[in-house]
């Protein structure tokens, strides 16, 4: 297919910038066009003609469309207005590619920030494993437990191949269980460099699903996506997405904003509560380290290194542990219950015997007294008469 002029142009005003300044423009101005269903061309080819037109208030079309898009990533996806104006920029650079340009005074990007997906909790986790046993019970529950203990963005980690998780070192705990470090990956959206890694719920999780496709002669040679659709092809952002949403509508106890960037920030919280060092969280992340922390040497605060301190904290984010001991505070309460109602059976037929030993102990007076009554009329029966 032949590119149109406004496309060329577009990739030849791009070229000169960085591989991943490119492909951030890239990606928001696909947003636009692919939310609108329009091509490159039609979107110089409606600039121009708004350009063109006598009418004032035609003038204003493009960025009326800007505007919906911006509030479709704030009030839909639950992006920053600060992440959403990104389609403003991309969309005024390819304009201005082609000659043209935005009328920056009409595009209205909210000053305020949004409600955003919130962090998930332990048990909203569990609800939507729970779920997922019955709807692609190992793809989800793999899916959804990695991201809880990696702490990785969706994007990076559907990035992932099976060569990475069979390549990750393992370690193990005082109880044997298995800890993987990732080799380094550099994240997608920023080029930073992250060290993420998981433990056990992660590790026997994906063991199962990669067993499972397995079974169903799906891929799983090594330069395989690590997570697959339906189709067998790398899973997508929109797939989990729409996922995430039917899982909202159908599981009555999550009535709250969740999203896959829920479980990055119940990640960070609870290994912050759990006292580890945030530029290690931020490592493991991927991110960024803030303000002065940039040149920040992990070396110089991690003893044995990012896994241990890891291993150390995990429990933090363990779900299936606080499963657990809501599973034996349940049992053992069932027992006490079961105990108790054991107890008063003993008691409601001990209580029977006593009434009839006691029935038994009655009639044996009245016996008794009978057969002395008796034997006293025939006593006098027998005395002489001795009139």
């Amino acid at each position: 297919m032949t590119k149109s002029r406004s496309l060329k142009e577009w990739e030849s005003y791009i070229l000169p910038l960085s591989k991943s300044t490119r492909e951030s423009y890239n990606r928001n101005l696909n947003k636009f066009l692919e939310y609108f269903s329009i091509s490159h061309e039609d979107l110089y080819q409606l600039k121009l003609k708004s350009t063109r037109s006598e009418d004032p208030r035609d003038g204003g079309e493009v960025e009326k469309m800007v505007n919906e898009v911006i509030h479709h990533e704030i009030e839909e996806k639950g992006n920053l207005p600060s992440t959403a104006k990104h389609i403003d920029i991309s969309v005024n650079a390819f304009l201005v590619a082609n000659g043209l340009s935005l009328k920056r005074s009409l595009i209205k990007t909210p000053r305020s920030t949004p409600l955003g997906v919130e962090k998930i909790t332990k048990q909203e986790i569990l609800d939507l494993i729970d779920y997922g046993n019955t709807n692609y019970p190992f793809r989800y529950r793999a899916l959804f437990l990695f991201l809880k203990d990696s702490g990785l963005s969706i994007s990076d980690v559907l990035r992932l191949n099976v060569e990475n998780f069979r390549n990750a070192i393992k370690y193990y705990n005082d109880k044997n269980e298995i800890f993987l470090e990732f080799n380094p990956i550099r994240r997608k959206k920023t080029g930073e460099i992250g060290y993420p890694c998981i433990g056990p719920e992660a590790v026997n999780a994906l063991n199962r699903y990669l067993e499972k496709r397995e079974q169903e002669g799906l891929s799983n040679k090594s330069s395989s996506p690590l997570f697959i659709n339906n189709r067998g092809k790398r899973l997508s952002q929109t797939n989990v997405r729409l996922y995430i949403r039917t899982l909202r509508e159908n599981i009555p106890s999550i009535k709250r904003r969740l999203g896959s960037h829920s479980f990055r920030k119940f990640h960070f919280s609870e290994l912050v509560n759990d006292g580890m060092n945030t530029n290690i969280i931020l490592k493991l992340q991927a991110k960024k380290l803030h303000g002065s922390d940039s040149a920040y040497d992990l070396s110089h605060e991690i003893s044995g290194g990012l896994i241990n301190n890891y291993m150390k904290h995990y429990n933090a984010i363990r779900v299936f542990e606080f499963k657990t001991e809501l599973d034996k505070l349940r049992n053992e309460t069932d027992k006490r219950i079961t105990d108790l109602e054991r107890d008063n059976k003993k008691m409601i037929e001990s209580h029977d015997r006593l009434i009839e030993e006691l029935n038994k102990l009655s009639d044996l007076k009245r016996f008794k007294h009978k057969t002395d009554f008796s034997n006293a009329v025939l006593l006098k029966e027998d005395e002489p008469d001795n009139r």
